[in-house]
């Protein structure tokens, strides 16, 4: 129990040795180091491969290894992960070691490129390992690997980073290179606000080790120049679960949305204050426009779907569309239409989310071996495709084929309340289980007996309203952001005066100095019409 309320690096940090590869590339990163041979990291352009390569470059930087680079590819013109003439121009510039992160498992062409010029290589990464077995020829730390035990196959690779610096801070000073060198051996408490932002913006886990990271993390957030540059572009002064998964992480992603790739781990790695600043407001400038461009989108999608008999699975595609933004979209539509969506944009690259029961990530891998889509995959809930030209009509039959008789899982809570039972204090007692996330998801709260009154409509996209016991004497407020038009939206404004059971999240919310508990709902069970005697 203590190690859930209390979670401490101490007790719950395994042994790094114990995961394949770990003392192997430990070993190789030290003499790497030691020798004075040029070290380049090729991250990822999210959030986890942005925190990951910082936290590298970071560590480097404090042992006195200032001539390392990095790469980060271009989302439209490189794709994700690892290719060849990024590892070509990486050896170019002086690179003889090579630390790939958050990505590489599979990158065998990339791979093989680095070993045939000379180039030693260490893969970081947390994503699935090739179902035979296989992998490129590199050192490769995975919890994923089929040797190890998967206990901490939760990790991301920003919390993966750490453990690996956790390993080589113990080498270095077994072999006296802190001493020998004069330099003072890095304390990684202090990176760890980069960890925490990683895990919680790659929505993995927040268990076990996870839930150490992030709440120690969380702490030592404001050390980390860039993102206390964002905080002051955001004018956010919260160091949160929340604030890192709806406030920074957006940011740091913007660039890799739509823009140059490399402003996130730019902005993470560096200790210039002015550079930090002007990063910082470049990428919340951009995110904005991301926003802009994710509305605009969705509510074209929206518009034309609503003049149309919908399938089980929605398809959509526009060569228009930039292809950074078509999973926030089909996000919206699923939320918007109740059903799974995949959005399509130019370049035929598009992404998928999925209602409980279907597994959009083997629709799109069974597609590819058909022949409809040049590549795809993901997990149960969100995936990603690029379609193979001409092939829509036939994508299209495809996932609905695939959805046929897929059964959503019912609706479960962890508790259920009458509205008087459901004080402040006992909502606030909740905060004791922060941070909450993947795997740790905040209690979800039947409200049982209540009459649905003072429904309105707020900036065209919310619901709020209130729902009160029958003879008045209590009541909870309620909330429904970008509601308006959504199946669940539209249950509930025409349910004024109706008895009511809602299922959601609750919090307490602070309005004009006064706090109560405010119910943000994700589902309802309508009853009949409350009569004056009720």
């Amino acid at each position: 129990m203590s190690a859930y309320f209390e979670p401490s690096l101490r007790n719950l940090m395994p042994n790094p040795s114990s995961m394949t590869g770990m003392d192997q590339a430990t070993k190789l990163f030290c003499e790497a180091v030691s020798s004075g041979r040029r070290i380049a990291i090729l991250g990822d352009y999210d959030v986890d491969g942005a925190t990951s390569t910082a936290t590298l470059l970071r560590y480097l930087r404090l042992i006195g290894t200032t001539d390392a680079i990095f790469h980060i590819p271009q989302r439209l013109t490189e794709g994700y992960g690892p290719n060849i003439p990024a590892v070509e121009s990486l050896y170019e510039q002086g690179a003889r070691l090579l630390m790939i992160v958050d990505s590489g498992t599979t990158a065998f062409g990339p791979i093989e490129r680095a070993v045939e010029l000379g180039m030693d290589v260490i893969v970081l990464d947390h994503h699935e390992p090739p179902s035979d077995g296989i992998l490129p020829p590199a050192v490769i730390v995975n919890p994923k690997r089929s040797e190890d035990d998967g206990t901490l196959s939760y990790l991301c690779t920003a919390g993966l980073a750490m453990m690996f610096l956790v390993s080589v801070n113990r080498y270095l000073r077994a072999e006296n290179f802190f001493d020998e060198r004069g330099v003072s051996e890095p304390v990684l408490q202090n990176l760890m606000g980069l960890t925490a932002l990683g895990t919680v913006a790659d929505l993995v886990p927040l268990v076990g080790l996870n839930r150490a990271f992030v709440t120690l993390g969380l702490t030592r957030m404001s050390s980390i120049p860039g993102i206390q540059a964002l905080s002051d572009a955001r004018q956010e002064t919260e160091f949160s679960a929340k604030t890192c998964g709806f406030v920074f992480g957006p940011c740091i992603n913007a660039g890799g949305r739509i823009s140059d790739t490399r402003q996130g781990s730019q902005l993470l790695s560096t200790d210039d204050i002015d550079e930090a600043k002007s990063i910082a407001e470049r990428l919340v400038a951009l995110n904005n426009e991301r926003k802009d461009m994710q509305t605009a989108m969705t509510d074209a999608c929206i518009d034309s779907l609503s003049k149309t008999e919908l399938s089980d699975v929605i398809v959509v595609h526009n060569e228009e569309w930039h292809p950074g933004v078509v999973g926030l979209v089909a996000s919206r539509i699923l939320d918007q239409f109740d059903r799974s969506a995949v959005v399509i944009g130019a370049g035929g690259k598009g992404s998928g989310r999925a209602v409980g029961g279907f597994n959009i990530g083997q629709a799109f891998m069974s597609a590819v071996e058909k022949g409809l889509l040049l590549k795809g995959g993901g997990h149960a809930a969100a995936g990603g495709l690029t379609l193979q030209p001409g092939m829509l009509d036939a994508f299209v039959r495809h996932m609905n084929e695939a959805a046929e008789g897929c059964e959503r899982p019912p609706a479960t809570v962890d508790v259920a309340w009458s509205i008087r039972d459901l004080s402040l204090d006992v909502v606030e007692g909740f905060e004791y289980m922060a941070p909450f996330g993947m795997g740790n998801e905040k209690p979800r709260i039947a409200i049982v007996d209540g009459i649905i009154q003072n429904v309105r409509i707020l900036k065209e996209a919310h619901i709020s309203g209130f729902l009160v016991l029958p003879d008045g004497s209590a009541r909870v407020k309620f909330i429904l952001f970008y509601a308006v038009g959504t199946p669940l939206g539209e249950a509930i404004c025409n349910a004024e005066g109706n008895f009511a059971d809602m299922m959601g999240h609750v919090s307490p919310n602070t309005y004009n100095g006064v706090t109560s508990v405010q119910l943000v709902p994700t589902d309802v069970m309508i009853g009949g019409k409350a009569t004056a005697s009720s």
